[in-house]
């Protein structure tokens, strides 16, 4: 339980830490942790007064947000700041500094960061700088950001790191719920432009839209030590990665990291020089469960694998991505560079109308891991088939439309409905709706191809526009 909190801009305010807070941020503590909770009163840019003294007050003795995160840099302990409805613009300019006094809100300690709602709170970086860096620590640091938006941060040469909208470095742990970042930008900056992770984060509820890496750099950059494969991650659940421009990966790339994505949507993404959703690098094995990549253009397909990592699509639906205006594309759905059937394994995956390309509409190689697979064009692509696999089909998809939870989706046609294999499908589809149930109208509950499982034979005639929720 926690204490009660004073009212005077948590000034002095020490309480216990509830344990719905510990287990957002994943901790297994045995006994409440001490913490300091800081409401924030004026969305004027101003700094501290005296950090450290347990006090959240400017000059004026207002908790403004920069103030609250230099307190709570100061106090020992996890910490709690909360926005109220409104936007808080970083309007002190100045980069290049790490106290939070300017430009970005350097964090560096344990923190969380509760807004009234992503269409309600916003941080604005002003276009000075980024808008939140996350600094590593002697133990790791465990920061968390909900029900708010980060916007308009920017990013240019010289800079040491990337993450115009979020930076975590090396041993943090950054928990993301129902938060937008949007409209951020780098310019000749190799790294992620709206989140660079060396850490780990995870991320539910979130979206990712309208940010551009200008010549350089993708929207997401995950990446580890090359000393120990895979030491950073990112695990995103109902989350949309949608509207993007960047060069190597227009949704996501990764180095040195593991990567899951579940029930989400990766859509209208573009790569100018590489892969126009995805880029699984050195080291980066990845899951995809539950996720429709759609209408992506990159030279090398929506996703790239390379660099000996391992990608498993699990119930996905890949479908309409092809090549960036001006360019022709090499592969329009899946390109893997490894040789022979490749490190991609599908099941239960739609992977159909991609291109046109240059070589291959749809995949040059892939493996079925235990069938119930629907590919729109195996003639040019070197596929590993089992049983229950259909080939050269087209799986009937419907636009790209709201069919119920957190993102859009395509509709299954009849070729995909009842025709999944059962083992090791996933207990929910894409909308967090249950999986198996009888779509056909057979008697039996079997696993949908792709993202979608269809209640009933709703889309079996091609004329309704929407599943039943």
């Amino acid at each position: 339980m926690q204490r009660t909190r004073p009212t005077a801009h948590g000034a002095g305010s020490r309480q216990w830490r509830s344990r719905g807070i510990v287990a957002a941020f994943g901790l297994c503590a045995v006994a409440p942790l001490p913490a300091a909770v800081f409401t924030v009163d004026t969305a004027d840019d101003t700094t501290d007064a005296s950090p450290g003294d347990g006090r959240c007050a400017d000059a004026l003795d207002r908790c403004s947000l920069r103030a609250a995160v230099q307190e709570t840099n100061a106090l020992a302990g996890a910490d709690r700041i909360e926005l109220p409805a409104g936007e808080f613009l970083l309007s002190l300019a100045g980069s290049g500094e790490d106290a939070a006094a300017s430009g970005d809100l350097d964090v560096r300690d344990d923190l969380a960061v509760v807004g009234a709602g992503a269409a309600l709170t916003s941080i604005d970086a002003g276009a000075h700088d980024r808008a939140v860096e996350v600094h590593a620590g002697s133990a790791p640091r465990r920061v968390g950001f909900s029900a708010l938006t980060l916007r308009n941060g920017r990013l240019v040469q010289p800079t040491a790191y990337g993450g115009a909208g979020l930076r975590a470095a090396p041993a943090t742990e950054v928990a993301l719920d129902d938060v937008v970042l949007e409209g951020h930008r780098t310019v000749w900056v190799w790294s992620g432009v709206a989140l660079d992770i060396e850490g780990c984060l995870v991320g539910h509820r979130i979206r990712v839209l309208g940010n551009a890496a200008v010549e350089s750099g993708e929207t997401i950059y995950v990446h580890g030590s090359p000393d120990a494969a895979a030491t950073a991650c990112i695990e995103l659940d109902d989350s949309e990665i949608r509207g993007n421009l960047g060069t190597r990966g227009g949704a996501l790339s990764g180095d040195y990291a593991r990567i899951v994505l579940r029930r989400s949507l990766v859509a209208d993404n573009e790569a100018t020089g590489g892969a126009g959703a995805f880029l699984f690098n050195i080291a980066a094995p990845a899951r995809l469960e539950n996720v429709t990549v759609s209408g992506n253009r990159g030279i090398n397909g929506a996703i790239m694998n390379d660099g000996h990592s391992r990608l498993d699509i699990v119930n996905g639906t890949i479908t309409r991505n092809g090549s960036p205006a001006g360019q022709q594309a090499v592969a329009g759905g899946i390109l893997d560079v490894h040789g022979g059937s490749g490190l991609v394994y599908l099941r239960n995956t739609i992977l159909a109308g991609n291109g046109p390309a240059t070589h291959y509409a749809d995949c040059n190689h892939a493996n079925s891991d235990g069938g119930g697979n629907l590919l729109g064009d195996a003639r040019s692509c070197a596929f590993a088939a089992q049983p229950g696999d259909q080939l050269d089909t087209d799986p009937g998809l419907g636009p790209l439309a709201d069919h119920g939870g957190f993102t859009a989706a395509h509709a299954p046609g009849a070729a995909a409905i009842d025709r999944a294999t059962d083992q090791g499908c996933p207990a929910t589809d894409q909308r967090g709706a249950p999986r198996p149930l009888d779509g056909d109208g057979d008697g039996m509950a079997r696993c949908d191809t792709g993202a979608l499982e269809l209640a009933d034979g709703l889309f079996a005639d091609g004329f309704d526009t929407m599943l039943r929720r």
